[in-house]
């Protein structure tokens, strides 16, 4: 070989050196930029590479095609490192000032802490509004409020109105001067103001809520100290009261209400009776009273876990019960299972009802033609790759754009744990995540379940992988 080769060689192996080297630096100047708080942004074609535990054959899914922007954020994590167990429960919403609210908690019981922050896309500037605990005069010792369960409102007055809830249940025997259970407050977030709406009468929290900020009202399905469903309520946020309750014998679900402001009214899952046929009962807002039996759930599902904010432009909503599909025609009375969102791997035994990934937020397209949701939302999305997935009403395709899991977790030393907050801005463009997740230490085992280290994400879809958007 001539000298002048070998310099060749020698030149080329050591450009290489010096750019994996400046690829490392910038991966660790990444990671301690995410850590110390800061907004990255991500753009990189490993976005949409699945991991090897998840195979299109298997799963039955494609990949977009335009690789999708996020931007992320962690939530400050001084006061990650203070609490027990930071994590995330309830659905946001992208507020009439085109923030992004959301809420966490510290899981926590006496002393519970539970914060709402707003997340400005166009500064890229996630500011912490409302301390619940503070707001409620909660004192040291009290058992309080570590998580918010339910979702996020925003009334017409531009007031944040949520349901409070414990982060570890009281004791039966457990007593305080001031007792903390379920009310419906909401917070000005101009004068940091926070005014308590209603109060359960007895000691029950609010882990499920919607509301039809038209009428005023308030949907809640509380529950006691032991995760049991205590029946269906109706606050009148005007009036300040309690308007309607019952239906505690009838296994009322915990998990979701659809809001039917075009119909007046709104729909929860109940059985009523010892079969295990699921059905929707409606209440209607004008007679202030509930048909029980007002629609049925496909034969051999659960209840409803999750469903869209209100009717699409055909009056239809959407639902997900045991992470499977459903289309919902309030005027006709009729249910039709679509299938699930992301299946579970493997099979599952003989006479066993089916069932999908577990997930609990469900976003719709502006044409109605789209689904959008992060399945696998209790800790264990990073071990399915953390996919964000679109459904294509229309066809019937799944699709993913993008698996966070990998990336985050090789790039950032993040793994994604799932979602139960899920926002698509007005124009179909942007997908809002609240995400569970946890960050990994060198010298620690990493964990199997992903919660402590919460973090707020922005997916950009490509327009490309939106068009055409019409049932």
């Amino acid at each position: 070989m001539t000298p002048g080769r070998e310099l060749i060689r020698l030149w080329r192996w050591s450009a290489a050196l010096l750019l994996w080297a400046g690829v490392l630096a910038a991966q660790e100047d990444d990671r301690d930029r995410f850590r110390g708080g800061g907004v990255l942004t991500l753009d990189d074609p490993a976005l949409l590479q699945a991991p090897d535990s998840v195979t299109a054959a298997d799963f039955g899914y494609v990949r977009a095609a335009a690789v999708p922007r996020v931007d992320a954020v962690l939530y400050p994590i001084p006061l990650q490192e203070e609490g027990n167990l930071w994590s995330q429960w309830g659905d946001g919403l992208i507020a009439s000032d085109g923030r992004f609210w959301s809420a966490i908690g510290d899981h926590g019981g006496p002393g519970g802490r539970s914060y709402v922050y707003a997340y400005d896309p166009e500064d890229r500037r996630l500011e912490l509004v409302f301390d619940q605990q503070q707001l409620l005069g909660q004192q040291q010792g009290d058992w309080g409020f570590g998580k918010i369960h339910c979702r996020l409102e925003e009334l017409e007055d531009g007031r944040i109105c949520w349901g409070t809830y414990w982060g570890n249940a009281p004791p039966e025997d457990w007593k305080q001067e001031n007792e903390h259970h379920g009310m419906v407050v909401a917070a000005d977030p101009v004068s940091r103001r926070l005014d308590i709406l209603g109060i359960l009468k007895r000691p029950y929290v609010i882990p499920a809520a919607m509301a039809d900020t038209r009428r005023g009202l308030f949907y809640a399905l509380p529950c006691d100290r032991n995760w049991q469903g205590q029946g269906f309520a109706v606050f009148d946020l005007r009036q300040g009261r309690t308007i309607y309750y019952g239906h505690v014998e009838t296994e009322a679900s915990r998990r979701f209400v659809l809001v039917d402001e075009a119909g007046g009214g709104a729909w929860f899952s109940v059985r009523t009776d010892t079969s295990r046929q699921v059905w929707l009962a409606r209440y209607d807002a004008d007679s202030n009273t509930v048909e029980e039996r007002a629609l049925p759930l496909p034969e051999g599902y659960g209840p409803m876990r999750a469903g869209t904010e209100k009717r699409d432009g055909r009056g239809l909503f959407y639902g997900v019960c045991d992470g499977l599909l459903v289309r919902i025609d309030p005027e006709r009375r009729r249910s039709e299972p679509l299938g699930a969102v992301w299946p579970t791997q493997g099979g599952r035994p003989e006479g066993d009802p089916p069932r999908g990934a577990y997930t609990t937020a469900l976003e719709i397209s502006p044409g109605g033609r789209y689904l959008y949701a992060v399945p696998w939302a209790h800790g264990q999305a990073w071990s399915h790759g953390a996919p964000v997935v679109q459904f294509d009403l229309r066809t019937g395709e799944r699709k993913v754009l993008a698996f966070l899991g990998p990336l985050f977790e090789s790039r950032l030393g993040y793994r994604v744990g799932g979602s139960y907050c899920l926002e698509l801005d007005a124009g179909g463009e942007r997908l809002f995540i609240g995400i569970n997740g946890q960050l990994l230490e060198p010298e620690a085992p990493p964990p199997k379940s992903a919660f402590g280290h919460p973090s707020c994400m922005v997916l950009h879809i490509p327009a490309q992988e939106r068009m055409n958007d019409s049932p």
